[in-house]
């Protein structure tokens, strides 16, 4: 299972039921501990049939990877009282023993400590704990002759340092340091570092940011107050028509028919256009009340010449109050004259 391609040869022999599998593999880290599924379909069995092998066991020398200090500080130093824990990770098979080992600062005598565990512990720091320790790591491999066993051993140490007296008011007692006793690869400071320059580039594009969002929404609230301005305006225009001027209105007079059509001419009075002879096309503008649309108009009833006309229609949902204000309107402009600078009123349908 997985995507680990492996190199594997099959054998039949004289019965053709028989198949042997053979999988070759190379004995490296990336395959120890690993489980190999074997699977064999037989045409007409429903579900497959499937053993598992044991794990794949590789034997490799004990080796240090790295050895850890914790509580990690800056420059790696220590106060009194500070409880300190030394920490060696290393890998082999059969798995490594631990062993430490302390060599006091100022000393060459090394010290055989008691802790047989990955990790050293150190609960109130002073400066008898001043010095080198050692991490020894070791495993026997048995060789390929019976009887004969291999002991790989590495070792690596970390050197807990005193501070001198006169950097003791400017830094911490104790200065920790690594030290290997082997050469190999130095670990990379993965600290990360934000030069000033990309911290002002970020706070002013920020900044910028949020003052396009201020200006957007400052936009939107104007346009809205505005929108909202206009039609309270047109209500108000509305609302506020001269009463007198609509009682004065005389819906019994006789309208000014000199530049209604002939063909209309019959109606007079009720100003009354057929509803199938006018087609709304298009609306082009709403007020409060009203929709204005594009249409076109039947010139005399029963022909097919037609008139393009602007229609002034009164939405379905209006008030009473509206309806009266709207016939108020068009009997206003059923007494006005022609004139150029009026639009004027060729009828009305009012029947629906």
């Amino acid at each position: 299972y997985g995507s680990l391609k492996l190199n594997s040869t099959s054998e039949t022999s004289e019965n053709s039921t028989l198949l042997k599998e053979r999988l070759t593999l190379e004995a490296t880290d990336r395959i120890h501990g690993q489980s190999y599924h074997c699977q064999v379909q037989y045409p007409g069995l429903m579900s497959p049939i499937q053993c598992l092998a044991q794990p794949t066991l590789v034997n490799g020398v004990a080796k240090v990877m790295a050895v850890h200090v914790y509580p990690v500080t800056k420059h790696n130093q220590f106060t009194l009282g500070t409880s300190v824990i030394i920490k060696c990770i290393s890998k082999g098979y059969p798995v490594p023993t631990y062993s430490w080992s302390f060599t006091p600062a100022g000393s060459n005598q090394k010290i055989d400590l008691t802790f047989k565990t990955n990790q050293l512990s150190i609960n109130s720091f002073s400066g008898q704990h001043a010095g080198t320790y050692v991490c020894h790591v070791t495993n026997e491999i048995p060789g390929n002759t019976t009887g004969t066993v291999t002991i790989y051993a590495d070792t690596r140490g970390v050197t807990l340092l005193l501070a001198d007296h006169a950097e003791m008011d400017e830094a911490p007692s104790y200065v920790v340091s690594r030290s290997s006793s082997q050469t190999g690869p130095q670990e990379a400071d993965t600290s990360m570092k934000f030069s000033p320059y990309a911290i002002g580039a970020v706070i002013s594009a920020s900044l910028a940011l949020l003052l396009i969002i201020v200006f957007v929404f400052m936009a939107m609230r104007m346009k809205k107050r505005e929108h909202r301005m206009r039609e309270k305006l047109a209500r108000a225009h509305d609302e506020n028509l001269d009463d007198q001027e609509v009682e004065l209105l005389d819906e019994n007079t006789q309208p000014n028919t000199e530049y209604l059509p002939t063909e209309y001419s019959r109606l007079k009075m009720s100003w009354e256009i057929p509803r199938k002879d006018v087609r709304l096309l298009e609306q082009i503008g709403q007020g409060v009340f009203v929709q204005v649309w594009k249409g076109r108009m039947r010139r005399s009833p029963g022909s097919t010449d037609v008139m393009r006309v602007i229609i002034k229609k009164l939405q379905g949902e209006a008030s009473d109050k509206e309806r009266h204000f709207f016939t108020a309107e068009l009997e206003v402009l059923k007494m006005l004259p022609a004139h150029a600078n009026v639009i004027r009123l060729v009828g009305s349908y009012t029947a629906n």
